[in-house]
């Protein structure tokens, strides 16, 4: 639950991400969590199971799923995308 974003500064902390970006990386990884919430919420409203992902569900879990991946990726690596990619 809430416990990775705690996780994810320190993380951050340790990591090779440039100071100056740091603050991106947390705010792309929080708003994967708040849309990962967010579909929950909404397939709870819809009276849908878990894994039975509506059109709307499955387009934000698969954003959330692309800003996690990003935030990830500089998260490990500590550089941006190359150039083309999405930031």
């Amino acid at each position: 639950g809430i416990q990775v974003l705690p996780a994810l500064g320190v993380a951050l902390s340790v990591s090779k991400v440039d100071p100056s970006q740091r603050p991106r990386v947390m705010w792309m990884a929080v708003s994967a969590y708040f849309a990962v919430a967010a579909v929950s919420v909404l397939q709870t409203f819809q009276g849908r199971a878990p894994l039975d992902l509506g059109l709307l569900s499955g387009m934000l879990l698969a954003g959330a799923l692309l800003l996690a991946g990003v935030a990830l990726m500089r998260l490990i690596t500590g550089s941006r995308p190359p150039a083309g990619t999405a930031q």
